[in-house]
């Protein structure tokens, strides 16, 4: 008796997720832009507290510490509404 080789099988990738892997992204992509949100609200009300709790880590010069403590609450809001809003979230994401 002959045998003959099996026929071959299309390679077909890995599909992952389905409808809970989106559902899982999104609900993950809500949360880490909310607390971004929310921590960048907090305190962009209130820059002396910001920069004065840059400072007290103490990695950065004195200058360059009163810079990011301003800046830093507005990235954290833009992030955040960013992250929520689901725009650019490839860099967003990796912010």
């Amino acid at each position: 008796m002959l045998r003959t080789a099996a026929p071959q099988q299309r390679f077909r990738p890995a599909t992952y997720g389905g409808p809970m892997h989106r559902w899982t992204g999104l609900l993950a992509r809500l949360v880490v832009g909310g607390i971004w949100l929310w921590a960048g609200l907090l305190k962009v009300g209130d820059p002396a507290s910001s920069v004065s709790a840059v400072r007290a880590y103490q990695l950065l010069p004195y200058d360059l510490a009163e810079t990011v403590g301003t800046v830093l609450p507005m990235l954290e809001v833009v992030v955040g509404t960013a992250l929520v809003l689901g725009l650019v979230t490839r860099v967003s994401g990796a912010a």
